[in-house]
């Protein structure tokens, strides 16, 4: 909690300052931290009385148990009032996959703690909107591959017919193959991607009396014959390729291309699914409790609204008091496969008009479901950046062609950060703080300011 200074006498008293009583009240409150000073003979007024009964004790060193007035005009014993102990205590439990924009690891849900006598409306409280990306254990920063098949699709090379062999790319990612080689045929499926270099993956889907191998560098190269090949990348990987040999016959025989995780023993093959998919938020549920235990306290639920419609936020702060006045939204959303792309000096490109504007040495504040973030100074294949306002795509195997790289972008999320703050819709939502201890927190994010009792925690 920072540090307040206090400001009028009565706060100066509760502060343990040495000043003269005037007031029969002051001369209360002086008493409990000072007992040589002299009060009244007999309290006349409730608290009066409230106040010479938390002064009963030994000394300044006294826990103050502070008799306060509810709002419904009753009082309440329990609780330590203008004397809120805080404290931090462990985050409910977020899956270990989950990952904040900016943030390395896991969800900072603080709880924020404090005791309480007043069973009074909190004056403010704000709350964090988070975005949450699933990796499905997958290294961070990563190159897709959320699901089962880590092998990227479309490939470089669509259906053709080459040296007497006619393969069709199937939809799904499977290759089918008919006819007799009368060469050695190469067929790359892939260029320049990456895997963990700490991660063991398996290499599946090629046919008997053929390949599919992943090559790193020339000296480290893994071939599937038909049975798979277990294999953890040094490097970049540098191609994918299919293998048939010369004077093979083939009769519509159906490749399967697919790199698992080693972990995964079902070999099945599964289409690739390149999202990381990352996760908004249509509504908070902000927590009230005396314990750590969402069971044992109220619930607090917030909506997001676009007019009568739901919201989802990405990123931002919910003033859970004030509602839509005092909401911020941080954070923009797009799915890549609707904005109109260019291309020039080897990248995809669009303008979002309302993106934070950086410098080509600066890593944006983003997060994309398929690319890591990268400067666009220095940009990778098969990474994203922004500069200048603009959002940029480095990926290499569409070449030029933008209708090509719109259509594999469909269904890519980003979320980066806006040039200038929105306001969005929810109610303004009362919330009490409970009589004793107080542990408030929100399942969107952590919580960035909070009063009660006319007190900042």
């Amino acid at each position: 909690m920072p540090e307040i200074d206090p400001i009028t006498r009565e706060e100066k008293l509760w502060s343990g300052e040495d000043i003269e009583p005037i007031t029969r009240e002051e001369m209360y409150i002086k008493h409990i931290f000072d007992k040589t000073q002299p009060i009244p003979s007999k309290p006349i007024t409730r608290k009066e009385m409230l106040l010479e009964k938390a002064g009963e004790g030994g000394g300044s060193d006294v826990t103050i148990k502070q008799l306060s007035v509810t709002e419904n005009g009753t009082y309440s014993e329990e609780g330590t009032a203008y004397s809120p102990v805080i404290v931090n205590v462990p985050a409910p439990p977020i899956p270990d996959n989950a990952y904040l924009l900016n943030e390395v690891e896991g969800l900072p849900s603080d709880i924020a703690s404090f005791s309480d006598g007043s069973n009074l409306p909190m004056p403010k409280l704000e709350v964090a909107v988070e975005p949450q990306q699933d990796l499905h254990g997958y290294d961070h920063p990563w190159v897709g591959g959320a699901g089962k098949n880590k092998l990227p699709f479309p490939y470089v090379s669509d259906s053709t017919t080459v040296w007497g062999i006619t393969f069709t790319v199937n939809d799904d990612g499977t290759i089918t193959a008919n006819g007799t080689a009368t060469n050695s045929i190469y067929l790359d499926l892939i260029y320049n991607f990456s895997l963990s270099t700490t991660t063991s993956y398996i290499l599946t889907g090629s046919v008997s009396g053929c390949q599919i191998y992943v090559k790193v560098k020339d000296s480290e190269v893994y071939r599937d014959y038909g049975n798979g090949v277990t294999f953890t990348p040094s490097d970049i990987i540098t191609n994918v390729t299919m293998y048939i040999p010369n004077g093979t016959v083939v009769n519509n025989a159906v490749f399967k291309p697919m790199i698992r995780l080693a972990s995964v023993t079902d070999s099945t093959f599964e289409p690739y699914s390149n999202i990381c998919p990352i996760i908004g938020h249509t509504e908070a549920n902000v927590v009230v409790s005396p314990t750590t235990d969402a069971e044992d306290g109220q619930t607090y639920n917030i909506q997001f609204k676009d007019g009568s419609n739901p919201l989802t936020v990405y990123g931002g702060s919910l003033d859970v008091i004030n509602g839509t006045s005092g909401n911020k939204k941080t954070l923009g959303y797009v799915n890549l496969g609707n904005p109109t792309w260019g291309y020039n000096n080897g990248r995809f490109y669009y303008n979002p008009t309302d993106a934070k504007v950086y410098a080509q040495t600066e890593v944006a504040n983003m997060l994309c479901s398929q690319y890591p973030i990268s400067k666009y100074l220095s940009q990778a294949d098969n990474s994203i950046s922004s500069y200048a306002g603009y959002i940029y795509v480095r990926a290499d195997s569409y070449g030029e062609d933008v209708t090509a790289f719109k259509q594999a972008m469909s269904g890519v999320q980003l979320v980066y950060e806006l040039a200038t703050p929105t306001t969005f819709e929810s109610l303004a939502t009362p919330i009490k703080s409970l009589s004793g201890s107080n542990n408030v927190w929100a399942d969107t994010g952590k919580i960035e300011e909070l009063e009660y009792f006319g007190k900042e925690v």
